[in-house]
This record gives structure tokens, C-alpha cells and sequence, in this order.
């Protein structure tokens, strides 16, 4: 039996091209699953997102802090930064993070400011990374925009103008690795920091996951792993996945992850469908007990 829900947003709880940054957006053709979340009645649903709190609090308003789902738990946390941030209680505000929740963090404090030092140095740089995009590939390529959070800076991937096609993933986290390393200094060499690529862009974080704050939440709370579950897309997902029961994907997942889940035999599932229609397939499953 499952009792918790652990869910990634990007590639998962929202559709495809879903507004990744807007605070409250209520278009027509997203209006479905977020009707069905207002009506979700089964295992408590706990976000676990690379996204700002800033950037997460609209799509939980949207859906009325999902008023029905089955509480488990006294609170409903959200965890932000790959679980560096955890939102305590969404609707007053209540907050805190695993740096000040363990001592073993504290070394990390100096870190937190060298990466926002980091972010206002790259910010001077991203006309040149595009540029320099734009003459590799010979296609005019969108405005880089970096997004400046409590613990961690973001380079969102770029699109190629005028379409939907992102810029090579991997060649742009070369970019941003490349533009880093120098205001990053040594804390970019002995592990203090991690860059990151995800589905959607390069997160230039600390060296503390996904699967971190899914472990504290379920210890902060007392649910065992086996009555826990984590649905994700991207690499990052799955130290998440780790730490719980069952997994699972929808089918638009990174080739790791699908990977995992299906790894997992019973206690994986990957779901045929994509983004939110797979999120909710998966989330009617586990309440069905078929997942």
C-alpha cells in the first residue's frame, strides 16, 4: 500500500509546454488535469521539483493545494532545488532547508554564496554563450535565461528561434560548464558543487539530491520507503527513486529512467502515456493498486 507520492513537475505533473516559470496560468488546454488534482482523493502528493518555491507555488494554487488527496502526514511539504528547499507549509509560507536541519550541512553555507556570485557572473556572459551557440550550429538561437534561486542558479536551454527545438542539451551544459568553472574556482573541482543537466536545463547546485530530501521527509515523518512512491523524467529523479517502494514514468522519461523503473520489475511502472496524462494514469494506478 502506498501512502505518499513523491512527483517531479516538468515532463510529469504538468502538460507538455506547460509555462515552466509563470506564477498562475489557467489556459484551456491544461484545465483537465488540474480539475483532476482539485479532485485527486487518494495517497498524499508531495512535489519534488528543480524549480524556485517562486516557480512551484502557482501550479500547487492552481490546484487548490490538491484538497482532497488523502493526508497522511500533518503537513504538506514541497520539496524545491532537488530537494535543497523544503516547504514546510505551501500555504503560510513555513520553510526551511536540509542545511539548517543537519549539522554535516553546515560546511555548505560558503558554497550557497559562491554560486550566486557564480549566477551574477554568468549573467554578464549569456549574449557570448549565445552567440557562440548561434555560430556552432548556424541557426539563430533564443535568449539564455538564467534564473537566480535561494541555493542554486538555473540556465534554462535555449530553443532555436522560431520552433520548439531546443539547442543541443549536452553541448549547452558544456557551455555553462565552461563559463563556470572560473567564478566557481576550487569549489568546482572538489565536489562542494554540482552541474547539473535535466530535461530543461543546467542546474548549478550543491552537492544534495533529490533522494536527500525525499530520505528526510519520509524520516521527518515516519513513513516507511515501502509505503512510498516517486514519480520522474529526468536523471536527477532518480536518486529519488531510490529511496521509495515503487517507481515510476511517464513515457516522455530520459532512457535512464526508463531503464530504472523497468529495473525495478513489479515495484517499477512505466506508463504508455505522456506529462500529465501520464501522471494521472499513474496516479489512478497506484490508487487501484496496479502499480
Amino acid at each position: 500500500m502506498i501512502d505518499v507520492i513523491f512527483s517531479d513537475i516538468d515532463g510529469c505533473l504538468v502538460p507538455e509546454g506547460y509555462d515552466p516559470l509563470g506564477s498562475i496560468q489557467a489556459d484551456e488546454d491544461s484545465e483537465p488535469c488540474f480539475e483532476y488534482y482539485r479532485n485527486y482523493s487518494g495517497p498524499q502528493l508531495v512535489l519534488c521539483t528543480g524549480r524556485a518555491w517562486v516557480n512551484t507555488y502557482g501550479i500547487l494554487r492552481r490546484a487548490n493545494f490538491l484538497p482532497n488527496q488523502l493526508r497522511i502526514w500533518p503537513d504538506q511539504p514541497v520539496l524545491c532545488e532537488n530537494g535543497i528547499d523544503v516547504i514546510i507549509d505551501p500555504i503560510n509560507g513555513k520553510r526551511t532547508s536540509l542545511i539548517d536541519e543537519s549539522a554535516q550541512l553546515d560546511h555548505l553555507r560558503p558554497v550557497v554564496e559562491r554560486i550566486k556570485n557564480t549566477g551574477e557572473e554568468l549573467e554578464l556572459v549569456l549574449d557570448k554563450m549565445r552567440e557562440r551557440l548561434e555560430e556552432d550550429f548556424g541557426r539563430d538561437v533564443t535568449p539564455i535565461h538564467l534564473i537566480k534561486k535561494e541555493f542554486c542558479v538555473t540556465a534554462r536551454i535555449p530553443h532555436f528561434e522560431g520552433t520548439t527545438e531546443q539547442v543541443d542539451p549536452s553541448q549547452f551544459y558544456q557551455s555553462v560548464i565552461e563559463a563556470a568553472q572560473g567564478p566557481l574556482g576550487s569549489f568546482g573541482e572538489d565536489g562542494s558543487v554540482r552541474i547539473i543537466l535535466s530535461a530543461s536545463a543546467v542546474d548549478i547546485t550543491l552537492p544534495i539530491g533529490k533522494g536527500d530530501g525525499v530520505k528526510f521527509l519520509l524520516r521527518r515523518y515516519g513513513t516507511p520507503p515501502a509505503r512510498a512512491a516517486y514519480i520522474g523524467d529526468s536523471v536527477p529523479d532518480i536518486e529519488g527513486m531510490k529511496q521509495v517502494g515503487l517507481a515510476c514514468c511517464p513515457a516522455n522519461a530520459v532512457q535512464p529512467v526508463k531503464d530504472f523503473v523497468a529495473s525495478r520489475g513489479k515495484r517499477g511502472y512505466v506508463s504508455r502515456l505522456n506529462y500529465a496524462d501520464a501522471e494521472i494514469d499513474i496516479l489512478d494506478c497506484i490508487q487501484a493498486g496496479q502499480a
